[in-house]
C-alpha cells in the first residue's frame, strides 16, 4: 500500500457497522497505524462511511470524528511513545466506542434532513 500500512482486517460489529484496521507491521516511523469506524445509513443509500479514524498521520495519536456536513474534528490522544501500544490502545477505544460514534453521526444526519 502507498501509505507504507502494510497488513489490514476488517472486524463487523454488525451488519452495518465494521471496524476496518490498517497497520505497519514494523511500525519504526508514523503513520504507524488507522482503525476507521465504518457504518451503513439508510439515509445515505447503505453506502460505507467513515465515521470515525484513529491514526497518527499528523505525528501523534488523534481522532478524527466526521460529520455529515462534511467537516471533521480532531481529538488529540496521550502517545505512549511506543508505537504498538498505540495501535492497541486505538483498536480498544474503538471498540468500546463505535456504538456511541455511531449513534452520534446518524443523530446528526437525521438532524440535517438527509
Amino acid at each position: 500500500m502507498a501509505d507504507g500500512l502494510d497488513r489490514e482486517y476488517i472486524a463487523d460489529f454488525s451488519d452495518k457497522d465494521r471496524l476496518r484496521v490498517r497497520f505497519k507491521t514494523k511500525p519504526e516511523q508514523k503513520p504507524t497505524y488507522a482503525v476507521m469506524l465504518e457504518c451503513q445509513f439508510i439515509e445515505l443509500k447503505d453506502q460505507w462511511i467513515q465515521v470515525m479514524r484513529l491514526d497518527d498521520w499528523d505525528g501523534c495519536p488523534h481522532i478524527d470524528r466526521a460529520y455529515p456536513d462534511g467537516t471533521v474534528s480532531k481529538e488529540w490522544l496521550p502517545d505512549t511513545g511506543n508505537n504498538k501500544i498505540n495501535t492497541s490502545r486505538a483498536v480498544a477505544w474503538a471498540k468500546s466506542n463505535w456504538e456511541k460514534e455511531r449513534e452520534r453521526y446518524e443523530s446528526q444526519l437525521k438532524q440535517s434532513g438527509q
